[in-house]
């Protein structure tokens, strides 16, 4: 297995204004790992790491599986279309179609 890490050094007050602020660049490391792993077999685990979120400090791991795309097509691809950034649509959409068809 292979980690992949994104360290966030900034403090938030919440977890409300550490997930809006952080969104973009946080789906973008998904966009990422999932790009990675089309290359390897196995999973990749990404671990998120926050300064300080309300406080404390703050990590998040996901498990990143090639046969599991449905965080890119629920969630991250419907994100990039709402603030219309369609360069990172046609990404996400190339690396769909290549997760779908393994």
């Amino acid at each position: 297995m292979v980690t992949e890490i994104l360290f966030i050094e900034e403090k938030y007050d919440d977890f409300h204004t550490f997930y809006n602020s952080s969104k973009e660049m946080i789906y973008h490391k998904f966009i990422d790992a999932f790009e990675n792993e089309t290359n390897r077999d196995g999973k990749t685990l990404l671990d998120i790491i926050v300064n300080n979120v309300d406080g404390r400090p703050f990590e998040s791991k996901f498990l990143i599986e090639k046969s599991k795309p449905n965080i890119l097509i629920e969630t991250i691809k419907p994100f990039f279309e709402s603030i219309e950034d369609y360069e990172t649509c046609t990404r996400i959409n190339r690396l769909i179609n290549i997760l779908t068809i393994i």
